[in-house]
């Protein structure tokens, strides 16, 4: 305690040296506690569901071809349920989005497709109502949704009764059959309603075996790895392939079925550039303590006196360093808060930045693990800018060198060589830091110079979002009717609205279709060639 009121009373009497220091370590830490946040939710923390090391993803992969991440078709899910003994569950799922509200108050609204195994996979079930069931996944029995929490609160007023009401999405009613926990949200998927994953039966033909559109999760059994799953698959796709018509092109692609860690795949795109960054602010961090020894190692030099009476009048090396340490504790702990304020101020800020469009970006907040590493984080500069000025406080006493009287208060030249090689690692930081930002910058130069590979003049893209299941062909004479344009589609696995990849006749009557269009849309106003008013599709 006496120590604790000598400090402050030091550092009081410093207000010009204490506010600096403050300052140094508030930014170094604050940035460094603002990355470490994004780095934690993004990369460290488990997944918000029961058991996330079980849960993991399944994807087809065609490196051969380019496509090294592609996606499964709903008859790999069809055909794989029950079959796979290292998969507890398996479940399939589609994003989507829905026109949802009355006429005249409609908005666009994400949504997710999910087959019924979806929320036992993940370890999650409605605090309202119930899931799907089997008996909901055709178009004739598929007339109901399952709302997030925020919709519930936001479009029901958490009504407890919400139960059997209905939602009007693309025109159509739908029965609210389940309400789901309260932050609940898979992934990084913005849906606020769920329904069921319904199909239509030509999906299970063999031909549809590797047409994708459909993402594929499950959960691995008790004691079961993922080399056991992806064994089983294996084995399980040689099976299927040899119905498949185009097996050999299939299997010149390299196909195979990928099973990994439901959270690693996820944010596999952008783990290396936030550990590049976190790695960056570790280095500002070292900066700043760096810094502040260089500025505690001067502030001891001018109290060289101070500690060679102090050891003279019988204070041990405990005492003087004890004080030393206090000392610097009280300062690292004024800098600790002030860098934990500016890292809630800039995690605050990243809503605004756009954070949440980073896989698993919502989740960035101000946690108890981020206090603790803000808590550690100042206990280790502590001591590691403890110890060099307790060490030149012993060197007071048994050097016997300093200059007594000495207007600048400079140490001996041990104090003076320590000083300089803290200069020098400081300045060598700081071009590190310099460098690999210019080296950055120019990197990204470059590679905003690239060429695509097409000209990109006079090339526009857009979207419609219009109720699908009434307007598929509208939407592409919207495009189409645009002057000057030669072309419009929906790419979506690089084909023409759904159109199967090796189901070559609809192919060609949609193209036939499209090209009738667009003709027309030359002699006529769009929606007057789609015999639709655009008040009345809107209403609908």
């Amino acid at each position: 305690m006496p120590d604790l009121k000598s400090a402050i009373r030091q550092l009081h009497r410093n207000p010009g040296f204490t506010a600096v220091a403050v300052l140094i370590l508030g930014l170094c830490l604050g940035g460094t506690l603002a990355i470490f946040a994004v780095v934690d939710a993004v990369l460290l923390r488990p997944l918000p569901f029961p058991e996330p090391d079980r849960l993991v993803t399944l994807y087809n992969s065609y490196p051969k071809v380019g496509r090294a991440r592609g996606q499964s078709s709903y008859l790999n899910y069809h055909s794989r349920r029950g079959a796979i003994r290292a998969l507890s569950h398996l479940a399939a799922l589609q994003h989507g989005t829905s026109i949802v509200g009355e006429a005249g108050s409609t908005e666009a609204t994400e949504i997710l497709r999910v087959s019924p195994e979806f929320f036992p996979t993940l370890g999650v079930q409605p605090v309202l109502g119930r899931a799907f069931t089997e008996a909901e996944m055709s178009y004739q029995t598929d007339s109901v949704v399952v709302l997030t929490d925020e919709f519930w609160r936001r479009h029901f007023g958490a009504d407890p009764t919400v139960l059997g009401r209905t939602v009007r999405m693309d025109g159509l009613p739908r029965v609210v059959v389940g309400v789901l926990p309260p932050g609940f949200r898979f992934l990084s998927s913005r849906a606020r309603l769920f329904l069921p994953l319904s199909v239509d039966p030509d999906v299970l033909r063999v031909e549809r075996l590797h047409n994708g559109g459909f993402e594929m999760i499950g959960r691995l059994g008790p004691g079961a790895s993922v080399a056991e799953a992806e064994s089983q698959i294996d084995a399980h796709n040689e099976v299927m392939n040899r119905d498949f018509p185009q097996a050999q092109a299939v299997a010149d692609g390299g196909f195979r079925t990928v099973v990994t860690s439901l959270h690693n795949e996820h944010v596999q795109s952008i783990r290396p550039t936030l550990w590049l960054l976190q790695g960056g602010v570790l280095c500002l961090l070292l900066l700043g303590a760096v810094n502040l020894v260089n500025l505690l190692l001067i502030r001891c030099g001018a109290r060289a006196q101070e500690f060679a009476i102090r050891q003279t009048l019988g204070a041990g090396n405990v005492r003087v360093m004890g004080q030393a340490f206090t000392e610097t504790l009280v300062l690292v702990f004024a800098g600790g808060m002030a860098g934990l304020g500016l890292a809630t101020v800039a995690v605050g800020l990243l809503d605004h930045l756009g954070v949440e469009h980073l896989p698993l970006g919502s989740h960035v907040a101000v946690t108890p693990r981020l206090v603790a590493a803000a808590a550690l984080a100042s206990i280790l500069l502590a001591v590691l800018a403890a110890l060099p000025v307790a060490w030149l406080g012993l060197r007071a006493r048994l050097g016997g060198t300093f200059q007594g009287g000495s207007r600048s208060g400079t140490a001996t030249q041990a104090a003076r060589r320590l000083r300089h090689g803290f200069i020098v690692a400081q300045v060598a930081l700081a071009f590190v830091l310099l460098f690999g930002a210019g080296l950055l910058g120019v990197s990204l130069k470059k590679a905003l110079e690239l060429s695509p590979g097409f000209r990109a003049d006079h090339v526009l893209s857009g979207s419609v979002t219009l109720p699908w299941t009434h307007f598929k062909l509208l939407a592409a004479g919207v495009f189409l009717g645009v002057p000057g344009a030669g072309l419009a589609g929906k790419a979506m696995e690089g084909v023409l609205f759904d159109v199967p990849v090796f189901h070559a006749p609809t192919f060609v009557v949609t193209l036939v279709t499209l090209s009738a269009v667009s003709i027309a849309a030359g002699l006529l106003p769009v929606l007057r060639a789609a015999r639709v008013d655009p008040m009345e599709a809107l209403r609908e």
